[in-house]
């Protein structure tokens, strides 16, 4: 970094961002910065300080990171003048340029109470990088209130309450840039200083959707100018979009967000995504949730949610919720209130989608005239938010926040359920705008839950039920009583030469309780008269039963003869009993009377046979790969036991490690380890313990989850068990431990690729027309290392 650049507090660039890109950045940020007004930084009221519509690409500052991350952090550990860098701002002399400030901050600003209010007269410059910073010294000086802390006592009497109080009356020192300076370098100078992770927050998937946004507005407007215009793809968009941001962002969650977008714009709804980020400007802190990509890829590939831009907007939205979020060391929680396995599920009921979806336009059309009465359209809409997000909690069967869903359970999501979620939620409207006389107006019945002054105290109760509490809800039954199958269950019958023996009490089977099977008295003792194999009369079986398989039989009510399990219809009845196809008939003629049971017809078992199931395809798959791993390894050269030791040694924390040890020098590409495993995983369980199997993306061969498959290093646990080698039995992990580098000199080992085109003839016994298969198994790679 120059020493001119570093003059203007260059940021330390961290590992999230590509330090080739970083550089150049910073070599075109270092020429805009030449051309600042002032030689040395200059103290400027914080009133006169907007946010400029260049600072973070034209995105809303973030509400939350003033209140909880930095008025909240003054509270706790004071302020320390030498921490924040000198901030960059524009200075706006045009009237022109000086209204357009102005706009941009009421957009954001109006109606918002977290935000200070603008001082028209006295705005004169725009933020670039500094901006969340002034807009805390802001709230300071016009003593606003704060979610996170108490305003009023953030300036104490101490030193840095001094320090601090000084930097609020007369502000924080900036640098100063002309108003001619181009949008796009003032950009520039805004991503250069957020590179800086220690003030500014990270670069999440907001910023990543404001800058496919930027991308495709600039290309719309290239494509209205003459001459010869080009169509663009995903990947062009991608591409453009990963050459404006100097972070490092993975192309799936990039061309996720893409997608997304993209999904809207070819709906007419690009501007949802401006209300996504204004939502997520004023309700979300970055530093703490963040949506997952694969959230906005199902959104957007989903074919359910083809036609149905709001209801893709209002899901993403409702997504934003630390509800069941998932914890992630060293960086945000991770949204998961609505799983992505729901967005699919949902996706396949088209008519609920349809239905989600007419509600939500009919709602923006009928409701935001209304509250954009009193309300700023950025805040109609978030109060708008607030009805769609208890439909979605009710479709998805979510808890409603306390006090937001009224009378209305969740779950069965139906028109009636959302109307009446609408008058809950008009309800809160009118507390927050009772002038607005919201519910009156937009025609909203508010159903409330009775209080407990409507309740009857005096209604009667029965506590009789108390006396049986430890027994199963239903149970009435006593030692003596017959007793009737209402639900089939199965007893293990131990016979002669079958101890495992299971036997089915069907439905109807009639029975008598004998007793009681435990001290509780949960289960009882019953009785039946059973057909057993090997036996040509009913033998009677006792054994315990859960009451809730049978019934009591009423007083009156008798045994029907040939009911089953009746000992008139245990001897077995050929004319009775159901007649078999007539291909099963051999069942009844050939096998002797005495061997003769109860037979069911398996009609589903050419399923076990269909290959191209799931989980018959990922079996064979498994078996080519292992197939294909042993004829590897038995083409190499064996090793010689005196060239490797295996040796366990102990670590500094006093556990031991097993390590393959080379006892001479290797020549270049002599010492050969194949990947052979029994274990074939389809997650990748330890970093540089594995190795990827190559497999086709379709076609045969492919895996039937669309997933990759990985040779897992780790083995067993048992490295050789007692008697093998010796007495005792050796654990740990047989592997080879590999570190990866980009230093190809630093490199003693190479995984190498190895083609395998298999085929396989199988001679089989039988007739001439069989003799003679042929398999050929596509396999792509396969993983060798090489030690060089």
């Amino acid at each position: 970094m120059s020493g001119l650049l570093s003059k203007f507090g260059a940021p330390t660039v961290g590992a999230d961002w590509d330090a080739g890109k970083s550089l150049k950045l910073a070599q075109r940020v270092e020429k805009t910065m030449a051309r600042a007004l002032n030689p040395d930084p200059k103290q400027l009221d914080p009133k006169t300080l907007l946010v400029a519509l260049a600072n973070r690409d034209g995105a809303p500052p973030n509400v939350q990171s003033v209140h909880h991350g930095i008025l909240k952090s003054l509270a706790n550990s004071g302020f320390d003048r030498t921490r924040p860098q000198i901030g960059i701002c524009v200075e706006f002399r045009t009237p022109e340029g000086k209204e357009r400030l102005l706009e941009h901050n009421r957009r954001f600003t109006q109606g918002q109470p977290l935000l200070p209010a603008i001082d028209s007269e006295k705005a004169l410059y725009g933020t670039l990088a500094g901006t969340h910073l002034n807009l805390a010294l802001r709230i300071l000086q016009a003593g606003g209130s704060s979610p996170a802390c108490d305003v009023h006592s953030v300036i104490g009497e101490g030193s840095s309450g001094k320090t601090l109080r000084e930097i609020v009356e007369h502000g924080h020192r900036w640098w100063i840039l002309p108003e001619d300076v181009e949008h796009e370098d003032q950009v520039e100078v805004s991503q250069w200083r957020n590179m800086d992770q220690n003030e500014n927050q990270a670069h999440h998937e907001i910023e990543i959707l404001r800058n496919i946004q930027q991308v495709c507005q600039a290309n719309a407007k290239a494509l209205k100018t003459p001459g010869p215009s080009k169509s663009l793809t995903v990947g062009d968009i991608v591409a453009k979009a990963a050459r404006r941001s100097p972070a490092k962002i993975s192309d799936r969650a990039m061309a996720s967000i893409a997608r997304y977008y993209l999904k809207s714009v070819d709906e007419k709804c690009g501007h949802l995504a401006s209300e996504v980020m204004e939502y997520h400007s004023a309700n979300v802190n970055p530093r703490d949730l963040v949506v997952p990509a694969n959230f906005f890829h199902t959104l957007a590939t989903e074919g359910g949610f083809q036609g149905a831009p709001l209801t893709r907007h209002y899901l993403l939205l409702s997504a934003y919720c630390k509800e069941k979020s998932r914890a992630s060391a060293g960086a945000p929680d991770v949204a998961n209130f609505i799983e992505t396995s729901s967005l699919s599920n949902l996706a396949k009921k088209v008519d609920a989608v349809k239905h989600l979806e007419n509600l939500l336009s009919e709602a923006r059309a009928q409701y935001l005239p209304i509250l954009e009465e009193k309300l700023s359209r950025t805040l109609a809409l978030q109060e708008l938010a607030g009805l769609a997000d208890l439909w979605v909690r009710c479709l998805f069967a979510k808890p409603f926040k306390a006090g937001t869903g009224g009378a209305v359970t969740t779950g069965k999501f139906c028109s009636e359920k959302a109307k009446d979620l609408a008058g809950a939620w008009g309800s809160r409207v009118n507390e927050r705008f009772p002038d607005l006389q919201f519910t009156k107006r937009a025609n909203l019945q508010v159903t409330t839950p009775k209080k407990g002054d409507d309740l009857d105290l005096e209604e009667k109760v029965c506590l009789k039920g108390l006396e049986t509490e430890s027994l199963e809800v239903g149970y009435n039954l006593q030692p003596g009583d017959s007793v009737t199958v209402v639900n089939r269950f199965s007893w293990t019958i131990p016979l002669p030469g079958k101890p495992d023996f299971r036997r089915d009490i069907t439905v109807g089977t009639c029975g008598q309780v004998l007793g009681f099977a435990d001290q509780a008295g949960r289960q009882v003792l019953v009785a039946f008269d059973l057909l057993l194999p090997g036996h040509s009369e009913a033998s009677r079986v006792a054994q315990a039963a859960w009451p809730r398989n049978l019934r009591k039989q009423t007083e009156g009510e008798h045994e029907v003869p040939g009911e089953p399990g009746a000992p008139e219809a245990a001897a077995p009845a050929e004319e009775e009993s159901e007649p078999l196809p007539e291909k099963f008939q051999f069942l009844h003629t050939k096998v002797p009377e005495e061997l003769r049971t109860e037979v069911i017809v398996e009609e589903d078992w050419p399923k076990l046979l269909d290959t191209a199931a799931a989980g018959q395809s990922l079996w064979h798959l498994r078996g080519k790969v292992a197939a294909i791993s042993a004829a590897v390894a038995e083409s190499l050269e064996p090793l010689v036991t005196d060239d490797l030791v295996l040796a366990h040694r102990r670590g500094a924390k006093g556990s031991l490690k097993t390590e393959v040890w080379t006892m001479r020098r290797f020549a270049a590409r002599e010492l050969v380890i194949p990947v052979l495993s029994t274990e074939l995983k389809d997650m990748y369980w330890t970093k540089s313990l594995h190795e990827k199997v190559g497999l086709p993306a379709a076609g045969e061969g492919r895996h039937p989850e669309g997933k990759s498959l990985a040779l897992d290093g780790r083995l067993k646990n048992v490295v050789a068990s007692a008697g093998t080698l010796d007495a005792a039995e050796h654990r740990g992990h047989l592997c080879w431990a590999i570190t990866r580098t980009s230093e190809a000199d630093q490199a003693n080992m190479i995984a190498e690729p190895v083609i395998a085109e298999v085929s396989v003839t199988l001679k089989l016994p039988g007739s001439k027309r069989r003799k003679a298969i042929q398999c050929d198994w596509p396999l792509r790679t396969f993983p060798l290392f090489l030690f060089l």
